[in-house]
């Protein structure tokens, strides 16, 4: 991960979940590889990487993340209720607009549809 998000609100644990569950439908084995290694190397293990390409987490703040992140590639509505729950957790503005900032400047990485703002 890009040391503008080790800086952020975004722990680069949080990052590297993000990364892996927005890079799914990315088939890609070098990008898989690399995220993959950069999530082991944070200490996550395997099955918290599985289920972070599944856009699960076994922490519920975690999952709440990863379905922001993945809302942003839906609809306005979609994006509306997954904030909400950020923020019903006790998300930060600063940690969603972060989650929300990574979204959209991981996107292009994967020729993916841009996320909706």
């Amino acid at each position: 991960m890009s040391t503008q998000y080790q800086q952020s609100a975004l722990s680069p644990r949080l990052a590297a979940q993000l990364a892996l569950g927005l890079s799914a439908r990315c088939k890609c084995p070098h990008l898989q590889g690399s995220l993959t290694a950069e999530a082991r190397a944070l200490g996550l293990t395997t099955g918290e990487i599985e289920a972070s390409r599944q856009g699960r987490s076994f922490d519920v703040r975690d999952a709440t993340a990863l379905s922001l992140a993945l809302a942003l590639q839906k609809s306005a509505a979609d994006i509306k209720l997954h904030r909400a729950k950020a923020e019903q957790f006790g998300m930060s503005a600063d940690l969603i607009a972060a989650i929300e900032q990574f979204s959209h400047d991981f996107a292009p990485r994967l020729e993916i549809p841009e996320v909706i703002a």
